[in-house]
């Protein structure tokens, strides 16, 4: 996708390294959530649950309105290819099914300022589920293009969803791990 051997490698990820850098993440906020003698114990589950489908939501509109802007010009053309048209020209590559760290480190730094900001130690439970509900949905997206469509059929009409995203409307179904928000706004596809 780059001539330069450096912004080619920056554009690759595998999800070993998701895992590799973003569990430890989720682990480390976890502990000092629970650890923090600010914020009752009992609230956590309900702050990490609140980050995950926070995910959920950001993962549909950065989707929908990022991945599949409009572009208007011969640059804007290339910064969506770029971005998420090779994905879609190229729907197995397996070193381009989860995002980059050159993307994911900086919105994570942005999330977690923003749920630091807000609600203080309180934030360590929202960002570690957020950042799990990212997780979740890299790994996701992997199997979908990689793993046999499942039987079980919550997971089969993710998988369904996804694919039809891909090879039957790219207008239409923006959510990966859940298909949730595209009921809510109306882009899920009819069956």
């Amino acid at each position: 996708m780059f001539d330069a051997p450096g912004l080619e490698r920056l554009s690759k990820v595998r999800p070993q390294t998701v895992l590799a850098l973003y569990v430890p993440i989720v682990l480390l906020c976890t502990y000092l959530g629970l650890a923090s003698s600010s914020v009752p114990t009992y609230m956590f589950p309900a702050y990490f649950l609140l980050g995950g489908l926070s995910w959920t939501l950001f993962e549909y509109l950065f989707h929908r309105f990022i991945f599949h802007f409009i572009p208007r010009s011969d640059n804007g053309f290339r910064l969506q290819f770029i971005m998420h048209g090779v994905h879609h020209r190229f729907p197995h590559d397996k070193n381009r099914l989860v995002m980059p760290v050159t993307v994911s480190i900086p919105v994570a730094l942005l999330i977690w300022c923003g749920a630091s900001a807000l609600l203080q130690d309180n934030g360590f439970a929202l960002f570690a589920g957020f950042v799990f509900g990212y997780i979740c949905y890299d790994m996701i997206h992997y199997s979908i293009h990689h793993f046999p469509t499942p039987k079980q059929p919550a997971l089969r009409a993710i998988w369904v969803s996804h694919l039809k995203h891909h090879f039957k409307n790219p207008h239409r179904s923006f959510g990966v791990t859940t298909p949730v928000w595209d009921y809510v706004f109306g882009t899920h596809h009819s069956p």
